[in-house]
């Protein structure tokens, strides 16, 4: 029978899990080009700050029907991990397109179509104003896995326990929205001495092995859309995902709020 009293007592000892605090960390690839090393070294905080939801990857073990006796009936038998080797990040499109042209310099650079360099052998001939003009043979060659690939973050958060309560859940995530669309923290979260603090800590992480951006979503554009933001999907492949715990802290006094939580 369901004690209400030990429920409470449990919720308010770990909290629950909360869908919208989470931040994600996108790491440089070690090789990558130096102008887009440039301009990614910049959208450090954009990349953190603007990603709007994130699906992260489950994890099903493979199996095979096998007789393990050689007779009688089948018992499903381990051969290996399934995975889906994709995982979509939404992000709130910045008003200078800065984070879709990065996703967009990371995917050309990666690309076949995008590789200037030509391959040996007799160049191809058009015909341009009368002329003959000579094109060389795309190559069409891959770049080093060095270049492109990355390491990918997923963090989420919970209050910490025994302080942090549903009644400052609204105004936690209207200002983690806010954040993210360019207004500042509310009050609140700025460590005010005559408001409430927020404290929350990290409480698992999903990292991304070798990861990469593979698609880009369409953005619709409409006329009758004036009072919202638009947004796109970029979609990650990677090779591998696993999962780290932080260690679990008890209550304690107060502390740096939601700022000094998340730095």
């Amino acid at each position: 029978m369901l004690d209400i009293n030990r429920f409470k007592s449990e919720i308010q000892k770990y909290d629950v899990e909360r869908p919208n605090l989470f931040t994600t960390y996108i790491y440089m690839p070690r090789d990558m080009p130096t102008g887009i090393q440039q301009y990614m070294s910049k959208m450090y905080d954009p990349i953190m700050l603007l990603a709007q939801s994130v699906s992260l990857p489950g994890l099903q073990v493979a199996t095979a029907p096998t007789k393990r006796y050689g007779l009688g009936p089948n018992q499903l038998m381990p051969t290996g991990v399934d995975f889906n080797n994709t995982v979509n990040v939404t992000y709130i499109a910045d008003g200078s397109a800065r984070l879709f042209t990065l996703f967009y310099l990371w995917i050309n650079h990666i690309t076949p179509l995008g590789n200037d360099k030509f391959a040996a052998g007799v160049p191809n001939e058009t015909e341009r104003d009368g002329e003959t003009v000579e094109n060389g043979n795309p190559s069409f060659i891959l770049p080093y896995q060095s270049s492109y690939v990355s390491q990918i973050d997923v963090r989420m958060y919970r209050g910490s326990p025994g302080k942090f309560n549903g009644a400052g859940l609204g105004s936690l995530a209207l200002s983690l929205a806010s954040s993210a669309l360019g207004v500042p923290f509310l009050g609140s979260l700025l460590n005010s001495s005559s408001a409430p603090e927020y404290d929350l800590e990290p409480m698992r992480q999903v990292v991304l092995h070798k990861a990469f951006p593979i698609a880009i979503s369409e953005m619709p554009l409409s006329m009758g859309s004036a009072d919202s933001f638009s947004t796109f999907t970029v979609t990650f492949a990677y090779y591998k995902w696993e999962l780290r715990a932080f260690q679990e802290k008890q209550a304690s006094g107060s502390s740096g709020g939601l700022l000094g939580g998340l730095l």
